[in-house]
């Protein structure tokens, strides 16, 4: 690591926007691209929360293609929290057997492009037992490396928090 390399960390969680419900993932094992699976619902509206430690200005943020609309911003002189919102209307039913994964892009000012990759099941919007099956989604800490020189921010290690 060079004098101008950068670490920072990135921790997101994920709550149902209907009275900030709990978002719960699973292990699965080696069975997908990711060992860790989010359970989401379908037809639903989600928050997704950042932060970034130590601050960081996020320019935009998108989930499948689609650009998160920020409805909150905080700095203080330790980090930068975020608030955007995204809704799986166009997500169809995730089969059995089957995993999508979704990359959160993240455009981070003076640094570059972070892809923080999500594997998730989607359920029916009124599905109540094996969506909320597993652990509780506290949070998801990705510590990060911007390289000097590279406009791709790396992820050195990923933990999910119950």
């Amino acid at each position: 690591m060079s004098q101008k390399d950068h670490k920072f960390q990135v921790s997101l969680s994920i709550k149902r926007d209907d009275g900030n419900a709990q978002v719960f993932y699973k292990q699965d094992g080696q069975r997908f691209d990711n060992d860790i699976t989010i359970k989401m619902k379908v037809q639903t509206s989600y928050k997704f929360l950042l932060t970034v430690r130590p601050s960081q200005k996020i320019k935009l943020a998108s989930l499948k293609g689609e650009e998160l609309e920020m409805t909150s911003e905080e700095v203080n002189s330790e980090s930068t929290n975020y608030a955007f919102e995204w809704n799986s209307n166009n997500i169809p039913v995730t089969k059995k057997n089957r995993r999508l994964s979704f990359n959160l892009i993240l455009e981070i000012q003076n640094k570059g492009v972070l892809e923080l990759p999500l594997q998730m099941k989607f359920y029916h919007a009124t599905e109540t037992n094996h969506s909320s099956w597993g652990k509780s989604l506290n949070s998801i800490e990705f510590n990060c490396l911007q390289k000097t020189g590279n406009s791709f921010i790396e992820i050195l290690s990923t933990v999910y928090r119950s």
